[in-house]
């Protein structure tokens, strides 16, 4: 019965992670998988409902696998090419021959942030990283996460951050 738990308490921690943002969930997934263990008496009967519970997971979030794949495909791509001050979505559609607006769609789905708010929260990280190295000058970090304006990546920090560069720099002594 321990090991009906744990595989149940999985499945709704995957769909929890998965579906979280987009579908409400009365409990938390050990709750869940504690009751429908303590409902449903045979094995097929738990299948079957934490199947149906899946299919209305992505029901109500309308994302499907070929989504969720693509978007993971996305994410590792930029993630590797951060850097690229050429990365755009334009140029992320052009590597993944899709067209720009549903490429962009997609990702929002799954995700639920942007093409262009992902690249930025990901250059942004590994800037303060490089940032607190205390190895680069700030214009040097500006290139190195994909930046070809310095002014223009401090203004994207404090809108991100709430301060500069060179404050993050201070705050860190």
């Amino acid at each position: 019965m321990k090991y009906l738990y744990l595989i149940v308490t999985e499945f709704f921690t995957t769909y929890h992670i998965h579906y979280g943002g987009q579908v409400e969930f009365s409990h938390n997934p050990a709750e869940s998988a504690s009751q429908i263990i303590d409902e449903e008496y045979r094995l097929s009967q738990v299948k079957s409902t934490i199947l149906a519970y899946g299919r209305l997971c992505m029901t109500e979030s309308e994302t499907i696998p070929s989504d969720l794949s693509l978007s993971k495909k996305i994410i590792a791509y930029i993630d590797k090419h951060y850097s690229d001050p050429e990365l755009t979505v334009n140029r992320l559609a052009n590597v993944f021959q899709l067209n720009p607006s549903y490429m962009g769609s997609v990702f929002k789905k799954v995700n639920n942030e942007s093409l262009l708010q992902y690249i930025t929260m990901i250059r942004m990280e590994a800037s303060k990283r490089l940032l607190e190295s205390n190895q680069y000058k700030i214009s040097d970090i500006a290139e190195l996460v994909g930046y070809t304006d310095a002014f223009y990546y401090s203004k994207r920090f404090k809108k991100m951050f709430g301060y500069s560069p060179k404050d993050h720099l201070h705050r860190k002594k």
